[in-house]
Parts: C-alpha cells; structure tokens; sequence
C-alpha cells in the first residue's frame, strides 16, 4: 500500500497517539538546545484517558511549570473550535483545573492558527506549527511555524482557498446579499456552477464565516445562508486576490493628473471601463488626497490611447488592469458620468495593496458597516 509523506519525507500519521508524538517531538526538539526548558508528556494516567488524550508539562529553570489540557483531532474546521474548547474546559476541571488547553491535530491550517492565538488557545500540529500560552505564568509564551499548507492533502479533499475568477464570482454574489437568502438564489446571482458555487460556500462554513441552516418554504427544503461574516470573508478573499497580482497590470502617467483622467473618462462608454481602488473609495469614505487611479478595462490598450496616457516604468499616476475576472464589471455604480466598481470589489483590491491602501480599505469597510442598504441586496425576494 502507498503511504503519504509529506515533502521532508514524513509520513502520514494515521492515527491520534502517532499525531500526539510527532507534534511534541517538534516542539521538545524546538527546545532543547536552549535547555531552558524540560518537556514532559503524560499518556498514560487512566484518569486523563477517559476525559482527555494527554497532559503535557514544561518546566522552565526557574521551576515554573506550565501544564495543557491536550484534545487530539486528526482533522477539524474552524467552525468546530469553539465546542472543542468547551469539551477541553468541561474534561480538565474533573482532574485538575489550573490545565491550559491545548488543540493537537494532524494539520493545522492559518486560519484556525489564527482563532487560536486570537482566543489564547494553545495548539501543535504534527508538521510543527505550535503555540505555547499558560495564564498560570507569563514566561510560557513560546511558538514555532511548520508547514504553510496540509502536506497531506490529497486530490478530493475540499480545496482551501478562494483563488479564482469563479470563486471570486460566488463571493462578491454573497457579499452582497443581506442573509438570509438561499443557495440557489446566491448561484443565480453569481452565474456560476452548482459545484463551484458549494465549493466555495462549504469553504466558507468550514471556515466558520457563514451559516447555513435547512428550512422549508413553499413545502421545499432549501438550504439558506442565515448569517455571513462579510468583513472577516472580504479580508480571507484579499489573501487569496490582488489589483496586482492577478491582472495584468500596465502603468502610465497622466502629466495633468488624476481629475484629467476623470474629465476624459466621462466621454468614454462606461461599460468599458470600470474606476476601483484609492479614487472609487474616497467617492464614498474620504481618507486622503488619491495619488494614483487604478482601472479595470475591457481593452486597456484602446483606453489608454483615448485617455492620451503615456506608459512609465515607474511614477505612475494611472494604472490600467486587464482580467479575466469579469466580476469586477458586475453590479457597478454610475455616478456623475463614471463607473464605480462595486464598494466589495474597492475594499479588496485596498485591502491586498501596498503602502496605505489597506488602511484605505479599513476605512471603506467602516462606511460599508454604516450603509448595508446602499450595497447589499435586501432579503425581499432572496427566499424565493
């Protein structure tokens, strides 16, 4: 039988005890050469078996210890995190309540590292990502980062990730939805396929940044989203999307500047172009003077001619994207003869620049917070 390793070569722990080892073998070999520190891992306490999988100490040279409450997973979703805290709290005060927590599994991803540190949970996977926290002592702080990714993720596991024009479709659909509204209804909006559509949606719930509950309407079951966390979902997609990164990207000057540039777009066709970034965001939320005006366009090298822009290697006042991603063209606004990209799209493309844009994006979220109504689809008919 094949065996999975992951690219050092290790294998595949399969089971929970072979989880436990790996991921304390890390952190003892973290250790040990400062020899400040003496690890000890409890297995075998028949108390601990019933309630919990393991009791580990770190005694510093001080003699202060630190001991973690340990619950193995060989897998989980962010969404669970919560009710394994709770079962870890509920299971250490019947043996000894002064135990930190401690979450243990085979992989554990950047957001769930990220709930974990945010929460003060302690964790260790078996690639060596750990954190070590005790509210016993402040000394215990004490971490170490292993792999990026689940080495061990083979084809058919659910993909972790947002990346694509499609996805990208099915995010903006639900962004700009007010819940509760159904699946189905979302995937009309978006335009995509019943299977990317859930793809993205699972990732989501996974991730504990959407809920989904089944209910009947009309006599049919459905499946409705009932809550999103669209500022949490528009930072995960900016890691995932970028102006920069996922367009092609050309830059030019404008020697009049930016307010020449918006004089000669009102004469354009505004379905040919589309205005995002600092300039789209302070039509909305003004934070500072815009130094540069990013666009989106069907045919860059024929906007750039109309716009009598001259290409620069570098100084550039104007930047054109040409993409694949046709969402950026969806549910824009027109206003004062230009054309906005929608307020989601400005937040994302802020959020994954460089410099002061994501501060800029902060501050376009904080609007978007205040007027739902101006951006988001209303419940009317989302249940239909």
């Amino acid at each position: 039988m094949n065996e999975t390793v992951d690219q050092a070569g290790t294998p595949e722990p399969k089971t929970e005890a072979e989880i436990l080892v790996l991921a304390t073998a890390y952190i003892e070999r973290m250790l040990a050469p400062s020899r400040a520190f003496q690890l000890e891992l409890e297995k075998s306490l028949a108390p601990v078996r019933r309630v919990l999988d393991g009791v580990l100490q770190i005694e510093n040279l001080a003699k202060e210890r630190a001991r973690f409450a340990i619950e193995v997973k060989r897998s989980f979703e962010v969404r669970d995190l919560s009710q394994m805290v709770r079962q870890i709290e509920e299971a250490k005060n019947k043996i000894e309540e002064s135990l930190a927590p401690m979450i243990v599994a085979r992989y554990i991803s950047k957001s769930a590292q990220e709930w974990l540190r945010a929460n003060q949970i302690s964790y260790a996977d078996a690639t060596g990502n750990f954190m070590l926290t005790s509210p016993s002592t402040s000394t215990f702080l004490i971490s170490d980062s292993g792999a990026k990714s689940d080495p061990w993720r083979g084809p058919g596991r659910p993909r972790n990730t947002l990346k694509g024009d499609s996805a990208a479709q099915v995010v903006r659909a639900i962004l700009e939805s007010s819940p509760p509204f159904s699946i189905s209804q979302m995937m009309s909006l978006a335009e995509t396929s019943s299977g990317v559509t859930y793809r993205v949606v699972d990732y989501l719930e996974r991730e504990n940044l959407l809920s989904i509950e089944n209910i009947k309407t009309n006599g049919k079951k459905k499946r409705i989203v009932t809550n999103v966390d669209w500022r949490k979902i528009l930072f995960a997609w900016s890691k995932d999307y970028s102006y920069q990164r996922d367009n092609s990207v050309q830059n030019y000057i404008e020697p009049r500047g930016i307010d020449e540039v918006l004089k000669k777009l009102k004469k354009i066709n505004p379905e040919e172009y589309v205005i995002s970034g600092s300039v789209a965001a302070n039509r909305l939320a003004p934070y500072a003077v815009s130094k540069q005006i990013n666009l989106y366009a069907r045919y860059p090298a024929d906007l750039a001619k109309a716009l009598e822009l001259r290409p620069v290697q570098s100084g550039a006042n104007v930047q054109v994207a040409s993409t694949k991603f046709d969402v950026v063209f969806a549910r824009t606004t027109k206003s004062n003869g230009l054309n906005y990209a929608s307020p989601c799209q400005i937040a994302v493309d802020l959020l994954s620049g460089s410099g002061r844009n994501p501060a800029e994006g902060e501050a376009l979220i904080d609007w978007m917070d205040d007027n739902r109504e101006g951006w988001q689809r209303q419940r009317n008919d989302l249940l239909e």
